[in-house]
């Protein structure tokens, strides 16, 4: 497939901010304890503090719609890449007495990565389009190298130099993100072959008026008329295509675009794009399957962020020192690449199904978890990590590239900033309600046991999702 640079910007933009957001999110689990200790606070409050990096930033989706409507992309971007920098910095100098410092510095982060989440989700469905599934999942790539790479460098900082040089270090790569404004694209423009396709339209015009020429001249002769007639007709199609270009481009000078079909094609009635708290209410009313999708979703991330948090934790509860911990979110990471390349390889050869992107991650999330209930060991713990990477990889890969087909194009922005708000409030709930470890496997067990309950054929055909 031969992309555009603005296509190749959109890649890099989210890229940098799946890495870092998902590796700094896993990270956390290896100062856990410390920061228990530090501020001698339940491990809840902790737990939900770490979690307002991604609960926040999901929150604010609608804010950051908002900005998105009155300022550039780039603009936003660069912000958000910079306040996230900049939360980690100020952890590093915060007193460990002062507790709301943390929670400050924390939602500090969490706004910076939400703006940049929303610019570079937008921007990639309106440079992809049609292939955004494929495109999506493969930005999902960086997410799980960050998992497998960033909770080792963090313990080996912690370890050699202390949590405040750590948190520096993280700061300093997390400004990165500043670069995800350059590589976003600056607006939705025409493709090489849209721009071609208007020249040869143009071209075909004034071939069509020569044709016309001769046509009139051929019947005023009493020869035949088909060139007349072709005209005619060709003419009336052009006219047409050319009024409803037209309303199109009239609709987007006003801010709207306009579909012609009505819903999801059942109607010849023309609508505009809705907006606000209207907007969630009737893409909830007009797309079913669009409610059961965000349903799974929310319920997937609360279990991801107990998950990134607390699986290292809960390996020192169960008696493995940290060093040895630590390497539970590395095998974790690189079973989840493999999950993220099964679901490309599903996209890409047009067999992603409920079965195969849901249904089977769910049974090995599951399963990792019953075998926790079990098993302690090292060894046991690892292949806990290995399923549960790749399940929730998986999943995560399938939900997200599902969006665009559970809800028309032209209302897909709205429908993303009420999807993450709804998934930030999951998000937050993940690091409070697992916030005693000895309480981390059987919720987790709980809640993907739910998932999978969800996913049965009687739902699949009532709610269709069809591979996009």
């Amino acid at each position: 497939m031969n992309l555009t640079w603005r296509q190749y910007q959109a890649l890099i933009a989210r890229c940098l901010y799946k890495f870092f957001l998902d590796g700094t999110l896993k990270a956390y689990g290896v100062i856990m304890e410390e920061t228990v200790n530090s501020f001698h606070a339940h491990h809840y409050v902790i737990g939900c503090a770490f979690s307002l990096q991604t609960g926040i930033g999901y929150l604010i989706a609608p804010l950051a719609g908002v900005f998105d409507q009155r300022v550039h992309p780039r603009i936003i971007a660069s912000i958000g890449g910079f306040l996230a920098g900049l939360g980690f910095i100020g952890r590093a100098f915060l007193p460990s007495s002062e507790l709301w410092l943390l929670f400050l510095c924390l939602s500090l982060s969490g706004v910076g990565f939400g703006l940049v989440n929303i610019i570079t989700v937008i921007s990639l469905k309106e440079t992809f389009e049609s292939t955004y599934p494929t495109a999506y999942s493969v930005t999902l790539l960086p997410s799980y190298i960050g998992i497998a790479v960033m909770p080792p460098l963090l313990e080996y900082l912690q370890r050699e130099y202390g949590e405040h040089i750590g948190m520096i270090v993280f700061g300093v790569l997390s400004w990165t993100l500043m670069l995800s404004g350059l590589f976003t694209p600056s607006g939705k423009t025409d493709s090489k072959e849209e721009i071609e396709m208007a020249d040869m339209e143009m071209l075909h015009t004034n071939q069509l008026g020569n044709d016309t020429t001769r046509g009139v001249q051929k019947s005023c002769n009493g020869a035949e008329t088909t060139d007349m007639e072709d005209y005619n007709e060709q003419s009336k199609l052009f006219q047409h295509a050319s009024s409803t270009t037209e309303r199109v481009i009239e609709g987007d000078i006003k801010g709207m675009k306009i579909r012609e079909n009505g819903k999801c094609g059942e109607s010849d009635e023309t609508i505009v794009a809705w907006t606000g708290v209207k907007a969630w209410i009737l893409i909830a009313k007009n797309h079913p399957e669009f409610l059961f999708l965000t349903f799974i979703t929310i319920l997937f991330d609360h279990g991801f962020t107990s998950w990134s948090i607390f699986l290292v934790p809960y390996g020192e509860y169960l008696g493995l020192d940290s060093s040895t911990a630590v390497w539970l979110s590395t095998l974790g990471g690189i079973s989840g690449l493999v999950g993220r390349l099964f679901c490309i390889i599903l996209f890409c050869v047009n067999r992603m199904n409920l079965s195969l992107g849901l249904l089977m991650p769910i049974l090995c999330v599951t399963s990792a978890y019953v075998i926790s209930l079990f098993y302690s060991s090292f060894l046991a713990l690892a292949v806990v990590s290995i399923l549960s990477g790749f399940g929730l990889s998986a999943q995560s890969c399938t939900l997200s590239s599902w969006v665009p087909s559970c809800v028309c194009e032209y209302n897909f922005k709205s429908a993303v900033y009420g999807f993450y708000a709804l998934c930030g409030i999951m998000a937050l709930s993940g690091g409070i309600t697992t916030g005693n470890n000895s309480l981390v496997h059987p919720l987790f067990m709980y809640f993907f046991v739910l998932l999978l309950l969800t996913n049965t054929e009687t739902l699949e055909n009532k709610c269709t999702l069809t591979t996009p």
